[in-house]
C-alpha cells in the first residue's frame, strides 16, 4: 500500500498578476512563504518515506519551507507544470491581445503546442511516468510526499481516474494537497482533494502513517 501526498507550490506574483507561469522561474510571495509555512505545520512532523519536488523555482521555494532543508528530495521534470512556452511570463489580457484566437484555442484546450509549448497529451505523459515510477517503488515505501503544480497534478488524476482534467470544476489552491492510494492490487484510488489543513484528515494519516506513536 503506498500514499502518495502531493501539495500545490505556494503563490507567486504570476498568481497574482494573472500570468502564466509556465517553466520560468518565479519566486513565492510573502502570502505564498505564509501558505507553506503553515502547511509545513501540518506536514513537516510526518515520517514520510520518500520525498519528491518539481525541479522548478516556486516549487523547490514551497518544498524548504514546508520540509526543511533535505539532501534525501529528489527534484524531477515529470512533476513540472504545463509548458505554456511563448505565453510564459505574459498576462493573460496580453496574450488575448496579441494572439486572439490562436490563444483562445490554447487556454480552453490547454494545448500551447502552437507556442512551442506542451498539450495535454505531454501532461499525461509525464504523469504516467511518475506514477510509473512509484509503482516501482519497493514495498516497504509506504508514504511519499511531492511538491508540485496545479495541472500536473490535474494532470495526475486524469491518468488514475480516466477523468478529463479540463473537465475538473475544483481549482486546486497554493498549498492545497491531494491524497491518492495505490492498493496492493496496483490500482490508485483519490483519497483527498485540495485539503488545506491535511492534520484534519486523522483515518487517512492513521492509515498511511502506522508507525507513528
Amino acid at each position: 500500500m503506498l500514499y502518495l501526498f502531493v501539495i500545490r507550490h505556494g503563490e507567486t506574483t504570476c498568481n497574482v498578476e494573472n500570468r502564466h507561469t509556465g517553466w520560468l522561474n518565479y519566486p513565492l510571495t510573502e502570502k505564498g512563504i505564509a501558505q507553506a509555512e503553515r502547511a509545513g505545520s501540518y506536514c513537516r512532523n510526518l515520517p514520510f518515506d520518500r520525498y519528491y519536488c518539481s525541479d522548478i523555482q516556486r516549487t523547490r521555494e514551497t518544498f524548504a519551507h514546508i520540509f526543511g532543508p533535505r539532501e534525501d528530495c529528489i527534484y524531477t521534470p515529470l512533476l513540472r507544470e504545463l509548458n505554456s512556452g511563448e505565453c510564459a511570463g505574459k498576462k493573460f489580457t496580453e496574450c488575448e491581445e496579441l494572439y486572439e484566437e490562436r490563444y483562445r484555442y490554447a487556454r480552453r484546450m490547454m494545448d500551447f503546442s502552437s507556442f512551442n509549448g506542451e498539450n495535454m497529451e505531454d501532461l499525461h505523459a509525464r504523469a504516467r511516468a511518475f506514477l510509473n515510477e512509484m509503482e516501482q517503488l519497493p514495498p516497504e515505501v509506504r508514504s511519499v510526499a511531492a511538491v508540485s503544480h496545479g495541472m500536473i497534478m490535474r494532470g495526475l488524476y486524469g491518468v488514475i481516474s480516466g477523468v478529463d482534467p479540463l473537465k475538473l470544476p475544483v481549482i486546486i489552491s497554493n498549498c492545497g494537497t491531494i491524497v491518492y492510494q495505490l492498493d496492493d492490487n496496483g490500482k490508485w484510488r483519490l483519497r483527498a482533494w485540495n485539503v488545506q489543513d491535511i492534520s484534519s484528515q486523522t483515518d487517512l494519516i492513521n492509515e498511511a502513517f502506522q508507525n507513528m506513536d
